[in-house]
This record gives C-alpha cells, sequence and structure tokens, in this order.
C-alpha cells in the first residue's frame, strides 16, 4: 500500500508542476493585502507551523472563525469540519471522524477519537465545555495520533486550545436571547503584575422552553441549563521557565440528545392494550418517567515548561473527575414499567512528560511519556419498574472498572533531500484493566433484599503502534505527502451488568496521501487527502434490556476523499468549504445484533436480538457523503462594518446501526447571520440563525427488544438568537 500511495503523490506532483498547467504563485506577506488568506498557525506537531506546512489531514479554526461560521458549540463543528460528527448523547459528546468513531457513551468506555483541552486529555468531556468564551482555536487531526499524543487513537483527535492570560487588563463578554426563552451570558477577564497573570472566563446557558411537550406529565420536553467557569494563571519563574495552573467546572442539566420517543417510520407498542401507540408529534414525547442527564464535571491541571540548550521540556500534570445521573424511561410509554436510574463517577489521573527539539533544529523529535489512571464506576445503575421486580423493588448493577495505561511515544522528522523529509514515529501502549461488579435486589432507595455473587476480572492489553510519514514542497505553496500508520484503542469491559467478558481493542491502520495549496497569489486554499483505514476488532454498540454494551466486529474498511479550504474571491469576502466522501463499511462481522420488528402485539420489536451477519453493511454515522460551505461579507460603512454570514451544511443518508434499520435519510441544515461592528470595535450585535429551512432530523437512535421498539433523539429546530458583544 505504502507503494502505491507513493507512486500517486509522484504522479500527482508531476502534474502540478508540468509546463501548461496553472501552478501556485510564491505567497506574499498576508499583512500586505488584504485580499490576500492569512497564515494559519496550528500545533498538530506540538509545535507551532503554518498549516500549510504540516504534512496532516488537519482542519483548524481561531476563535474570530468560529464565530464567523455560525460555530457555538461543539455540534456546530460538523458544519466547518464536513468529515468529523459530534453529536451529544446521554449527555456526553460523541466524536467520530471519517467514519471512524465509538458509539458507546457507557461508563468505562473512551472515545475512538480523542479530545484534548490544552495538551490535557479528557476522558469523557461534557458538550458545554466548547461554550467558554476564551477558546483561542480548534484543531481537528484526521487518522492516528499516537507518536505525537499522550492518549493512543485511532480516528483521530480534536484539540481545545484557550487563551493565554496577559497582563494588559481586558474585560469581554456576551449576552443573549433567543426563541424557546433561551438565554446565553458569557465573560472574560483577564489582567497580571509583573511575572502573574491569570484570567477566567464564565458562561451561563439557559432554554426554559422546550422544543416540545409530554402528553402524558405536561411537561416541557428537550430543555438544557448550562453554566460553567475556566481559569487560567501562568507564572513566568525565569525567562526560561513558566508555569501554567488551570482549573474548569461545569454543570449541565439537559434532555437534548435523549431518546424519548418512537424513530420516525417505527411502531411503537402499547403493552397494556396490546395495540400501537399513535405517532406523536415530531418533539413530544410519552413517558410517565422523568428522561434528563443531569452532569457535573470539574477538573485542575498543572503545566510545566522549560527551555534548555537543546530543546523544550514539557510536564502536564491533570486530575478530573465527573459525577452525573442519567434518567430514563425506558419503556417509553405511560407507565411504569422500566425506568432506569443511572448515577456514575469517573475520575481521571494523568502524567505526561515530552521533551522535544528546538523549533530551529533541522532535525525535529519528541519523545514523551504519559500515564492515566481511569476510574469509572455505575453507584449503581437502579432499575425499577414492574418489567423486572415488584413496586417498591429495584434492581441495583453495581459496576466498577479501573485502567492503568501506560506508554512511551516518539517521533522524528528529519531531511532527506533538498524540499523532502521523512518522519519516523513509534508508541508501546500497555493497559491492565480491572472490573469488578455485582446484581443485587434491593427496596427502591433502601436496603438490599437479595445480594449476588460479587464477580471480578482483568486484563492486559498492549500493542505497539507506529507512523512513517514522506513530504515534499513541490513549490513555495504546494506540500504534498504519503503516510503510513496505526492507531490503537484499548478494550473494556461491559459494566450494565458486569459479567467479566472483555471487549477486545480495535486496532487501525491508516494509510494517506495529502495536497496542501495555495493558488492565484494566495486567495485560494486548497487542502485534500485520500485516505484508506482497516480496522480490526472494531467496536459497536449493542442495546441489552439492563443498559447499553459493546461487542467486537472482526474487521471494517473505510476509505474516501478529504477536502477543504478557503477564499478570498473578492475583497471583503471569505469562503471556506469542504467536502468528504467516503464508503464506510464493515467488512466482517459474523455476530452483528439485529433488531426485527413485531408484526403482532405488543408491536415494537420482537423480544430478543438475533445475530446474523452484517458483511458490507455501512457503519453508524459514517454517510458516503458531506458537505459545507460558510461565506463571510464584509460591507464598509461610514459607521462601521457589516458583516453577512450564510452557511450550508448538508449530509446523505446517516445509518445508526449495522442492520441498517430506519436510517437518517439525506437532510441539510441552512445557518445566516448578520453582524454590525461599530467603528471603535468596542461592541457589536449579532443575529445569528440555525436550521433556518427546519429541517427535521435525528442525531440518534437506540434499538430496543420490546414494545418500546426503535426510539431516536431528534437535533434541534429552527433557532434565532440576538447577541450583543463587548470588550474593553
Amino acid at each position: 500500500m505504502r507503494t502505491q500511495l507513493t507512486l500517486a503523490l509522484m504522479a500527482l506532483s508531476g502534474a502540478l508542476t508540468a509546463p501548461g498547467i496553472l501552478r501556485a504563485q510564491t505567497a506574499p506577506a498576508a499583512a500586505a493585502d488584504s485580499d490576500v488568506l492569512g497564515d494559519i498557525v496550528v500545533t498538530a506537531q506540538r509545535r507551532s507551523e503554518r498549516l500549510q506546512d504540516v504534512p496532516l489531514a488537519v482542519s483548524a479554526f481561531d476563535a474570530s472563525a468560529l464565530t464567523q461560521t455560525n460555530v457555538s458549540g461543539i455540534t456546530d463543528l460538523k458544519t466547518v469540519v464536513p468529515a468529523f460528527s459530534g453529536d451529544t448523547e446521554f449527555g456526553t459528546v460523541l466524536p467520530f471522524l471519517r467514519g471512524v468513531g465509538n458509539p458507546g457513551v457507557v461508563v468505562g468506555n473512551e472515545s475512538s477519537v480523542p479530545i484534548y483541552v490544552d495538551g490535557v486529555y479528557i476522558s469523557r468531556l461534557n458538550s458545554s465545555f466548547f461554550e467558554f468564551s476564551d477558546i483561542d482555536r480548534v484543531e481537528v487531526l484526521k487518522g492516528p495520533q499516537g507518536t505525537l499524543f499522550g492518549r493512543n487513537s485511532t480516528g483521530g483527535l480534536v484539540q481545545i486550545i484557550t487563551r493565554d492570560p496577559t497582563n494588559d487588563p481586558t474585560i469581554e463578554g456576551s449576552i443573549g436571547y433567543g426563541n424557546y426563552q433561551t438565554t446565553d451570558a458569557k465573560l472574560y477577564a483577564s489582567g497580571g503584575q509583573g511575572p502573574i497573570a491569570g484570567n477566567v472566563a464564565l458562561y451561563f446557558h439557559d432554554q426554559s422552553e422546550g422544543w416540545g411537550r409530554n402528553i402524558t406529565t405536561g411537561n416541557e420536553t428537550y430543555k438544557e441549563h448550562d453554566l460553567g467557569a475556566h481559569t487560567k494563571w501562568i507564572f513566568h519563574a525565569s525567562d526560561s521557565s513558566t508555569f501554567a495552573l488551570a482549573g474548569d467546572f461545569t454543570s449541565t442539566t439537559s434532555s437534548i440528545g435523549l431518546v424519548q420517543d418512537e424513530y420516525a417510520g417505527s411502531v411503537q407498542g402499547n403493552p397494556i392494550a396490546g395495540v400501537p401507540f399513535p405517532s406523536l408529534p415530531f418533539y413530544d414525547s410519552r413517558d410517565a418517567y422523568p428522561t434528563n442527564s443531569i452532569v457535573h464535571a470539574g477538573g485542575t491541571s498543572l503545566r510545566y515548561d522549560q527551555d534548555l540548550s537543546f530543546g523544550h521540556l514539557r510536564d502536564i500534570t491533570a486530575y478530573r473527575e465527573t459525577r452525573g445521573t442519567l434518567l430514563i424511561d425506558a419503556d417509553f410509554s405511560p407507565y411504569l414499567l422500566y425506568d432506569a436510574d443511572e448515577p456514575y463517577q469517573v475520575s481521571q489521573l494523568s502524567q505526561e512528560l515530552q521533551l522535544s527539539s528546538l523549533d530551529s533544529s533541522s532535525i525535529r523529535w519528541l519523545v514523551g511519556f504519559f500515564y492515566l489512571h481511569l476510574n469509572s464506576a455505575y453507584v449503581p445503575t437502579e432499575l425499577t419498574g414492574t418489567d423486572f421486580v415488584p413496586v417498591g423493588l429495584a434492581v441495583d448493577l453495581y459496576g466498577r472498572e479501573i485502567d492503568n495505561s501506560y506508554a512511551g511515544y516518539g517521533q522524528t522528522t528529519f531531511p532527506i533531500a533538498d524540499q523532502t523529509s521523512l518522519t519516523l514515529g513509534a508508541r508501546y501502549t500497555a493497559d491492565s484493566v480491572v472490573g469488578t461488579g455485582q446484581t443485587n435486589v434491593s427496596e427502591v432507595n433502601g436496603p438490599t433484599v437479595v445480594s449476588g455473587t460479587p464477580l471480578e476480572a482483568s486484563t492486559h492489553f498492549d500493542k505497539a503502534t507506529w507512523r512513517v510519514g514522506l513530504d515534499h514542497h513541490f513549490s513555495t505553496d504546494i506540500l504534498g505527502y504519503v503516510s503510513d500508520s496505526r492507531g490503537f484503542k484499548a478494550g473494556i469491559y461491559n459494566l450494565q451488568p458486569f459479567t467479566g467478558q472483555v471487549v477486545k481493542p480495535e486496532v487501525m491502520d491508516a494509510g494517506e496521501i495529502g495536497l496542501k495549496t495555495e493558488w492565484f497569489d494566495r486567495r485560494l486554499r486548497l487542502n485534500g487527502a485520500l485516505f484508506y483505514n482497516h480496522i480490526t476488532d472494531p467496536q459497536v454498540e449493542k442495546d441489552l434490556p439492563s443498559g447499553v454494551s459493546l461487542i467486537n466486529a472482526d474487521s471494517a474498511v473505510t476509505k474516501g476523499l478529504d477536502v477543504d479550504g478557503d477564499a478570498e474571491p473578492i475583497r471583503n469576502l471569505t469562503v471556506r468549504y469542504g467536502f468528504t466522501w467516503m464508503s464506510a463499511l464493515y467488512k466482517s462481522f459474523a455476530n452483528a445484533p439485529f433488531y426485527y420488528s413485531n408484526p403482532s402485539p405488543p408491536y415494537g420489536n420482537l423480544p430478543n436480538v438475533i445475530s446474523g451477519s452484517a458483511d458490507g453493511a455501512r457503519m453508524p454515522r459514517a454517510p458516503d457523503f458531506v458537505f459545507s460551505v460558510a461565506l463571510d461579507y464584509r460591507i464598509p460603512l461610514p459607521s462601521g462594518e457589516l458583516e453577512i454570514g450564510p452557511n450550508y451544511w448538508h449530509t446523505s443518508t446517516i445509518y445508526w446501526t449495522p442492520d441498517e434499520v430506519f436510517p437518517q435519510r439525506a437532510y441539510g441544515l441552512l445557518g445566516a447571520q448578520l453582524t454590525y461592528k461599530p467603528a471603535d470595535r468596542h461592541w457589536d450585535v449579532r443575529l445569528a440563525g440555525r436550521n433556518l429551512i427546519g429541517a427535521k432530523y435525528y442525531t440518534g437512535m437506540e434499538e430496543l427488544t420490546g414494545p418500546a421498539g426503535t426510539v431516536g433523539a431528534p437535533g434541534a429546530p429552527r433557532t434565532v438568537t440576538l447577541t450583543f458583544d463587548f470588550r474593553n
């Protein structure tokens, strides 16, 4: 495969530099002409570099670009990175990249696309973290990144970089109001004296009116309340030594992203009357038990940077804790037949040490060591309702997983010819996992009546992974690269209930050929990559009567083309665009779970999951084609500037499960914003709208046995917000 990629790159480079073919021009300084595209600086390789000089597929956006493209949360990020999907499910971000991801949000599981904040790995990210006003930029790295980052991954990773405080007194903020009685407020303050500077970012979000209503209780459905604080303090101990202390806290209560009613096209059965329930309006439900996700999360980190004569030393120590409760009416009916109360706790302690070369070195290298202690538990899941036990009793599922992970990694890039460099990276990961669990019967919120047998199991995973890459600058504005890499995601134990059966690790071999180009005196930036990924033992979600679990398929393949870029076709107009075409199929999946509709009373789905072959079936959340385009047109006025920013995102059909039942059909999301900025720039006002065409679509689906059938989590309806921003 490496030979094929190399030959393809050589052929493509010849075409780009052949006589008579349009060539990129030598890049002028961005500051010399406001019509040209400015440089985008990223830290994808753990050093500051121009995006166009990084031989990786990276999409990056600073705070200004995120605002201009109407991105206010991590779920909106897909509208500017078509290869990315980051919907929220059960209060947790579920990231996918190029069809690679992990659909399980069960406690103890980690994402195949990890998320980092200021270099700190976060195993379970609350979606509201993205709301902070101190975000400096977001970088989306595609493909395995284990030779440069602490936690290994298969699909890629997302970096969120927050602003460093300065000594200059700074106060910024915003307040907004939108439909569904939605109030948003943000505040950022920064300042310092001498060698010490600090900042604080606060946010508040309250959606008081729901998207629909519950016909059983009369309550509103799909509401959300968030608040949070983030702070960072930097101490310059000397010219070569710096400490950075950061902390954050978020609290979210939300029913958004939770399944509450039948999926469109399915039939939900009435288990008492033995007839189907009538369909409800899209955002309504009929649950008798509250449906909510309540998450409180916080953490702290200490980073130490030391400049050395030959390189740079960095040490990051971090601790994080998440406590949440998931409330689900699992029979999705007006009756108290099956209700789940799932309190959980997740704590993580990480230590990362890196030693890297000087930025000026012709041979760039980095070596690192990473340790992660991850403790995840249900404390316990409590199942009530007459489907399980008599009224007044509960089934308690205790489950805990402790993972101690150790990894050493390194990467070096060195020139092998004029304008040609070779990258070699290696990693070794060892995970020791211990699982424990027990199933009891107790009085509701009371003492245990029947104690089950305590279970315990342990296992060990280890894997060597690598990266090999070759890149060449064909001209100042054309960079080509090929790479071959392997990523690894550790296995886990299922905890609902804990049986001692292990889910095997997921391993991905990834090949990529890419080009990064700029044209027409830097008025057009066009980056693209062909990718091919072979996944061994991909982890797949399976719904059980007691909760969600993971199983392994045998193998899968994802391949395709990923393109993004931006342009300044005329003065004051910026166009950002991207598209991803891919094929993501299970190559071998002999024991796939199938849920069949029940044509007889009590309807819904058949009472048992049937295993069958899903060879050739489409993988979840991996549409064949996705594209996006966003415009930002600036109109100078005597009193300031007016910005007009329409944006559109479109996806082809999305499949949720290997049985390919009830997919989300193709749909598009249209957004726009209008911003007035006065000449003094101390304030501006924005009118922003999302899903302006009112598309009805789902962000998740769960298949269940029994009358509950197949249920879905609807995406956001049309929303409009007026926001006032201010700054000193």
